[in-house]
């Protein structure tokens, strides 16, 4: 069983990119993930055309898909372009 109140350690923080066509989503989610050092924010985006152009460059670890966003969460998945990668949708 996992415990998910045991810290967890890490030689460098978690970099997220964040895709969300909402400008205060997005401002929000990376207020609160910023909070800590254990999380960088290296990119953002309005689209998933956006995203898929600007993730191979910022190479996260993490991105964030808004799952209302039309074609998101299917395009970000077709264009693996960061195959170390993990994506979550909310």
């Amino acid at each position: 069983m996992v415990d998910y109140a045991a810290p967890v350690t890490r030689d460098k923080p978690v970099r997220v990119f964040i895709l969300d066509d909402h400008e205060l989503v997005r401002r929000g989610l990376a207020e609160l993930l910023t909070s800590t050092d254990d999380v960088i924010i290296v990119g953002e985006a309005a689209t998933a055309g956006d995203a898929l152009r600007r993730i191979p460059a910022v190479a996260p670890d993490v991105a964030l898909l808004d799952a209302r966003l039309p074609t998101a969460a299917a395009s970000m998945s077709a264009g693996r372009s960061a195959p170390h990668m993990r994506m979550s949708a909310a």
